[in-house]
């Protein structure tokens, strides 16, 4: 990850600005503020190596968008079809997320293939992080194991909702 890359705007829970991490020997710091980042920090991509965009909260207009997109037409991801309980959102949409997570911090990762499990539903409204750890990395190749978790009210990773792997081809 190097300074000005990555996400921009307010984060995605609503938070001061993009949330992000400082990466080196394979620790992984969140930060608020891409700049705070020197340009010439490389990011260091070594098995173990946990990348993340922080917490995540789906609206029932991001919901809204991604079917209407994708023409997923299930009741059960609208808000109507549930009175008075809260739509669920949709498993592409949250592993959705771990290719988001690759590019934010490596910059022209192209992601190649991916395994998703869906352990829980997540409704609108709960708070999610996804996580994309390198489980084994050769040449411009890295594997990730992938695992979102849906958080806690204190903000801790309280259960897995979607696990996997992915592979990804690295930029040179």
């Amino acid at each position: 990850m190097r300074g000005g890359g990555g996400p921009s705007g307010p984060s995605p829970s609503g938070g001061g600005g993009p949330l992000s991490l400082s990466c080196g020997n394979g620790v992984c710091h969140r930060i608020r503020n891409l700049s705070q980042i020197p340009a010439t920090q490389p990011l260091s991509l070594v098995v173990g190596t946990a990348l993340s965009l922080g917490p995540r909260k789906f609206t029932q207009q991001d919901v809204d968008a991604f079917t209407q997109v994708t023409g997923d037409a299930n009741p059960i991801h609208t808000d109507n079809h549930n009175h008075n309980h809260k739509a669920v959102v949709p498993g592409a949409l949250l592993s959705s997320l771990f290719p988001a997570t690759v590019g934010a911090h490596v910059a022209g990762a192209v992601h190649l293939s991916q395994t998703s499990k869906f352990r829980e539903k997540v409704l609108v409204g709960d708070d999610v992080e996804a996580v994309a750890t390198v489980s084994y990395r050769s040449g411009r190749r890295a594997k990730f194991d992938t695992t979102c978790y849906l958080l806690s009210a204190t903000g801790d990773r309280d259960k897995p909702v979607v696990t996997g792997e992915a592979l990804c081809l690295l930029p040179v």
